[in-house]
């Protein structure tokens, strides 16, 4: 079964803090965002309370659903806004070997 290893690393952050993860081919970048959630211990029953996106190609890949309402049919910093739930991440990491990938902690009002 072809699988990925994956080392997250996080920036800004002193001591240097990462995690390496097995994902199998076919795996969504949702389930990527879920596995980071896992392995970071970055959870929170209040939601959204973490939402991602990256920059890939023409397409910004994110759950945040307030961009993904506001761009519908627009474009986000000039790129296509797509949802992760059906996008596999395996011909971005076979093309680009890497991703940066982006966290924000929500207020307590979800904005």
């Amino acid at each position: 079964m072809k699988a990925y290893i994956l080392k997250l690393s996080f920036e800004d952050i002193t001591p240097l803090i990462w995690r390496r993860i097995v994902l199998p081919a076919g795996a969504t970048f949702n389930r990527l965002h879920e596995t980071i959630q896992n392995v970071t211990n970055f959870q929170s029953t209040l939601s959204p309370y973490h939402s991602f996106g990256m920059e890939i190609d023409d397409y910004f890949i994110t759950d945040n659903e307030s961009i993904i309402e506001e761009y519908k049919g627009k474009s986000y910093a000039g790129k296509t806004v797509k949802q992760p739930e059906r996008i596999k991440i395996d011909a971005y990491l076979e093309k680009h070997n890497y991703f940066r990938f982006w966290r924000r902690l929500e207020d307590s009002g979800g904005t």
